[in-house]
């Protein structure tokens, strides 16, 4: 930065203050969209126990879960459905928080975690993108396996790789606009540096 006058270092102190609480919202958002990852595959196949003794399907303990899965699994798609939504307004938000972020560093001249964060397509929203499809799969399963396994495994398979070819689609689509909005804050970066050099 050019101008270190009183205000300049006052606006540098407002910013690195903003930016702390920008990592904070960031952290705290991305451990809960963690946790949820981890632990929903776990409720899902809670649900499919239901038809399993050991490795085999039980007979009886099918003929008696019956009238239970279709609720049990509606159930589990509304859940999951609602967790699902809450994932993409997370995956938005925090994309939110890191373009803010990447600024601030840029506006501090500092390197931070946001700026040299990978831009790759193995990252957060292609996790979700695999998890959340296979957990909706497998409780519509559930809810279908009592009508007919063979429409229930064809369904299910359908919406898994829908759903995760949406999500691609998608993350490709955040992974170029953050890769365009990266290389504008460098070209914008490496311009104010050179409107600081003296004239020669």
């Amino acid at each position: 930065m050019c101008d270190q006058n009183p205000s300049t270092r006052q606006n540098d102190a407002n910013r690195a203050a903003v930016y702390q609480q920008l990592c904070n919202s960031y952290h705290q958002i991305d451990d809960f969209r963690s946790k949820l990852l981890a632990l929903l595959p776990f409720a899902s196949a809670a649900g499919l126990f239901l038809l399993l003794n050991d490795k085999f399907p039980d007979p009886l303990k099918v003929e008696a879960a019956k009238p239970l899965l279709m609720p049990i699994g509606i159930l589990g798609l509304v859940v999951t459905f609602g967790l699902f939504s809450y994932e993409i307004y997370g995956i938005k938000k925090c994309g939110e928080l890191i373009n803010a972020g990447a600024k601030l560093e840029n506006e501090l001249g500092v390197v931070g975690q946001f700026r040299t964060r990978p831009n790759h397509l193995i990252n957060e929203p292609f996790a979700a993108g695999i998890i959340y499809p296979a957990v909706l799969a497998s409780w519509l399963f559930l809810v279908l396996y009592a009508l007919n396994v063979q429409a229930a495994l064809f369904i299910g398979g359908l919406v898994f790789f829908v759903g995760f070819a949406c999500m691609l689609v998608w993350d490709i689509l955040l992974v170029r606009e953050a890769h365009k909005l990266r290389q504008s804050q460098l070209s914008a970066n490496t311009q104010g540096d050179q409107s600081c050099r003296p004239a020669t």
